[in-house]
């Protein structure tokens, strides 16, 4: 279809041949969704694309549908593993059903409330990290104690019985202490190793 209101960009032709194309716009936790585009063709120099701009209004809303798409399916899998909402809402200092309100969609959540629940996916121990006050020792005690119980099944770092290493943290949350077995990779007399890492 011939455009007479678009003029081309490179070579001022109005010869603008309008049509529409599918593009698939995906949000980064893997939603995604088909758009129609405008597509325009100039006839006489072959320069294409979106001559007037019409398409950006188009990608920016469905990005941020997209986003809150993503922000409901990640509290729909809270909530199928038994999330406690209202103790993460507290941890976080969220004001009363927030995360609830996102889930069923009666409010937009802000661009940081999208990021903060897509760390919480990829992160989940950060609410611990809220818990403490954010303490500087918390996260990297709650990151090698999550790290240690991903990799010990993978290399073998069992107790007596078989089962994944022991992992304790004090009250504090300045150490944590691993369990018999991972001391008896370093000697085998050992009964318990402390890591402290209240310098950090």
């Amino acid at each position: 279809m011939m455009s007479e209101s678009k003029i081309c960009p490179l070579c001022g032709s109005d010869q603008v041949e309008q049509t529409e194309k599918l593009e698939t716009i995906s949000d980064s936790f893997g939603e995604s969704t088909e758009v129609k585009l405008a597509y325009d063709i100039c006839k006489r120099c072959g320069m294409d694309g979106d001559f007037t701009g019409c398409n950006n209004s188009i990608i920016q809303e469905t990005i941020n549908a997209l986003k809150s798409q993503t922000v409901i399916s990640i509290l729909q899998y809270f909530s199928d593993h038994n999330v406690n909402f209202a103790g993460m809402e507290r941890a976080l200092e969220l004001p009363q059903r927030t995360l609830s309100k996102w889930k069923n969609g009666s409010i937009t959540p802000t661009a940081a409330g999208v990021t903060l629940v897509k760390f919480l996916r990829l992160f989940p121990w950060l609410t611990i990290v809220a818990e403490n006050r954010f303490h500087l020792n918390t996260p990297l005690l709650t990151h090698i104690i999550e790290s240690v119980k991903k990799i010990s099944p993978t290399y073998g770092i069992t107790d007596d019985i078989g089962t994944s290493a022991p992992i304790a943290v004090d009250a504090e949350y300045t150490c944590i202490t691993l369990g018999k077995t991972y001391d008896s990779l370093r000697q085998d007399n050992a009964q318990q190793e402390r890591i402290d890492l209240a310098w950090l």
